[in-house]
């Protein structure tokens, strides 16, 4: 999860060196290694050159998981093929970057599994990589860091690079891969958010079905209507934007309401400061005395 895309970022970029594989540290890995399930990955898989780090920064509230996750990157290299995994951490507040959860794809594979399909050297190519269901809160002032490499051995044989036949003895070439985050190549880590709880009242618990909250138009490019059930004790409702950073930047304000009408709010895609926010897409979360509930909208400029 990085920053919310624009038109000036540059991809990053790292080299896969087949004969020095970014190392297996923890995992789904009984019977490969002598350590397995949640592992730090701070020393020997973040702080290598050819792995890519992105955090959100420390999270507000709960984040409560349940379901598959999936990373969905734009990518190229100068080889023929080559693999990209991730993974994807929980980073406690004294700096542990903990597994949560890994996954592989080799792109010759990218379309199916039953094809191979050869990249051309310098194209851009659109690739799903899902992860395994998981069911996970991500507490209050902890992050969510993605790591972006080509490489997770020994769980996950080495692409050699070379665009030849798989598992037998080869020339290794190193590849120049890179990762696109621009407006036009807005790689993401999708996330299967059950819902989000504010620490000041964790009993409060409600989805966003239950408070009729939706959004329309969604996505949006000028503004969205944000619509949610009759409230009771309007006086203590709340409606604020979050990006994806679980940072705050917009509080929207509810008028004293008519207890039996449903209601809606406009957001104009701006913050509290009149700036208009960037494309990307964002959280609105309803608190109220009924529960709390928060969906997503994606905003295009």
């Amino acid at each position: 999860m990085a920053d919310v895309p624009v038109n000036e970022c540059p991809p990053d970029s790292f080299f896969h060196d087949p004969r020095d594989p970014s190392p297996t540290i923890g995992g789904v890995v009984i019977g490969f290694v002598p350590w397995f399930g949640p592992y730090d990955q701070r020393w020997s898989v973040e702080s290598r050159d050819d792995v890519l780090v992105f955090s959100t920064g420390a999270l507000e509230d709960a984040l409560v998981l349940d379901g598959e996750l999936k990373a969905i990157l734009y990518v190229s290299s100068d080889c023929l093929d080559t693999d990209f995994s991730v993974r994807v951490c929980d980073v406690y507040p004294d700096g542990r970057s903990m597994l949560v959860m890994d996954a592989i794809r080799r792109m010759r594979f990218r379309e199916s599994f039953s094809e191979e399909l050869l990249m051309t050297p310098g194209e851009i190519y659109r690739v799903e990589i899902e992860l395994p269901h998981t069911a996970l809160t991500f507490l209050p002032g902890h992050q969510v860091r993605l790591c972006i490499s080509s490489s997770n051995y020994p769980r996950f044989d080495v692409n050699l690079n070379n665009g030849d036949s798989l598992y037998v003895p080869g020339d290794t070439l190193i590849a120049l891969n890179r990762i696109y985050h621009d407006i036009d190549h807005p790689s993401a880590l999708i996330l299967p958010i059950v819902h989000q709880t504010g620490v000041e009242d964790p009993c409060m618990e409600a989805n966003a079905l239950n408070l009729g909250l939706e959004c329309f138009p969604n996505p949006f490019t000028g503004s969205t209507r944000i619509s949610f059930a009759p409230l009771e004790g309007t006086a203590k409702a709340a409606l604020g934007i979050y990006n994806i950073r679980g940072e705050k930047i917009r509080t929207l304000l509810i008028p004293a309401l008519e207890a039996e009408l449903a209601h809606h709010i406009v957001w104009d895609g701006e913050d509290d400061h009149h700036g208009t926010v960037c494309s990307g897409s964002y959280f609105y979360r309803l608190r109220c005395p009924q529960g709390i509930g928060t969906a997503m909208v994606i905003l295009l400029r």
